[in-house]
């Protein structure tokens, strides 16, 4: 996505924009990679469009949108601030949560005496709170390609209160590992 483009809501993504409706344009005035790694735009809601009903313009989510038509100037390029980190770079907190899984030793799931059932009922007592709440956070760790442990970040939100209540915690999860690791 890119800044011009117009853009339509997506079903499913208007309780986080609660006076909007599926179906309302607007047009992306400015694009941006999030230090974590999520596109990021600058929505300007078409007050002409019928289904505008007074929403805010903002910073949200790209993925709360789909294109439907390009920028009118595609020859010209699009102001844009350029972002802290490029999709390419790695993710501080990504690389602070690498760094401490990889100063403390991983045994494996029976040496380390885990009931695998017990994990698996854990994991969908979690799926079963994020289905019935208003947003979410999860952290996964998975082994990568050269046996290291690998960090992902998910997090979504229905509403604007619960999105601003997760950028905080989110924040406050990045700035402890980076002080654990010493930086």
């Amino acid at each position: 996505m890119q800044a011009g483009c117009l853009v339509q809501l997506k079903p499913g993504f208007e309780r986080v924009y609660p006076l909007s409706f599926p179906g309302a344009q607007a047009r992306v005035k400015d694009f941006t990679i999030d230090p974590e790694g999520f596109e990021r735009v600058f929505v300007e809601w078409d007050k002409k469009h019928w289904r505008y009903n007074n929403e805010k313009d903002a910073w949200t989510y790209a993925n709360h949108f789909e294109v439907i038509a390009p920028p009118p100037d595609v020859g010209i390029a699009p102001r844009q601030e350029a972002p802290e980190r490029g999709p390419e770079e790695p993710s501080p907190v990504l690389e602070a949560l690498k760094a401490q899984a990889a100063q403390q030793p991983h045994e494996d799931v029976e040496e380390a005496g885990i009931d695998v059932d017990e994990y698996r009922e854990v994991i969908e007592k979690a799926f079963q709170a994020v289905i019935e709440g208003t947003g979410f956070m999860l952290l996964t760790l998975s082994p990568g390609p050269d046996k290291q442990l690998v960090t992902q970040l998910y997090s979504g939100a229905l509403d604007g209160t619960t999105n601003a209540i997760l950028q905080r915690q989110v924040i406050r999860l990045a700035a402890n590992i980076l002080e654990s690791n010493g930086r």
